[in-house]
């Protein structure tokens, strides 16, 4: 019986990261973008899953169409080939891409944020007055 209770805890905990994440996702993209329906290509198929559940955002097969790109590895020859603004899921992305403008990503079980404001200004993106003390 406690197995089972610890299942049930350790997966509503996981769907309310999830959740937590998604929101996340939905409202920094909106803001800074200012457009109500953004477009995402990503590679990594944990993005994938959770994007789909979104009502702002959207998936696309192409890296081309998208606004922003998503993820962790961006090693692959259509992002390099694809000069569009990244939202890093690891620090270490986040730190290597040019085109990295914020990334979210979990440390020591903690949510972290950060934005970089060169490429956010070098995309003419809109960085609100809450999220500057997450920029460097």
């Amino acid at each position: 019986m406690k197995k089972i209770f610890l299942i049930i805890l350790a997966f509503t905990s996981l769907q309310s990261s999830d959740i937590y994440e998604l929101q996340m996702y939905q409202n920094i993209l909106t803001t800074l973008f200012q457009k109500d329906k953004i477009l995402v290509y990503s590679r990594d198929t944990d993005e994938i899953e959770l994007i789909k559940t979104s009502t702002n955002i959207k998936l696309t097969t192409k890296c081309s169409d998208a606004d922003v790109l998503i993820g962790k590895n961006f090693s692959y020859p259509e992002f390099t080939e694809c000069k569009k603004p990244i939202f890093a899921t690891s620090y270490r992305s986040y730190m290597e891409q040019e085109n990295a403008f914020a990334a979210f990503y979990w440390r020591k079980g903690r949510p972290q944020i950060q934005f970089k404001l060169e490429p956010i200004n070098r995309y003419k993106l809109f960085l609100p007055e809450n999220f500057k003390k997450y920029s460097k």
